[in-house]
């Protein structure tokens, strides 16, 4: 009986998603439509405004080619703003 109640008390944050992961997931997206290149989530991390990808550099400078594009877009769909990808 109590860990029913408790189980109510919780359950409003079952679908809370960190920040982060919303733009990375949106990241991710825009990559793959700008640079034609696909990512895994866990290679990108995002620290004080610079988006860090642990890519091989082929994937990397056809992501830097279309740098601009991505991060104009990313602020529009998320209002996040991302100052560089490295």
């Amino acid at each position: 009986m109590a860990l029913q109640g408790i189980r109510n008390l919780v359950s409003k944050y079952d679908k809370l998603t960190t920040p982060d992961k919303e733009v990375r997931e949106a990241l991710i997206a825009l990559c793959e439509r700008f640079a034609g290149v696909e990512i895994p989530m866990g290679s990108i991390k995002i620290i004080r405004g610079v988006a860090q990808m642990r890519v091989s550099p082929v994937v990397k400078n056809q992501i830097l080619l279309n740098q601009e594009k991505i991060l104009s877009n990313l602020a529009l769909l998320t209002g996040k703003k991302i100052e560089k990808i490295l």
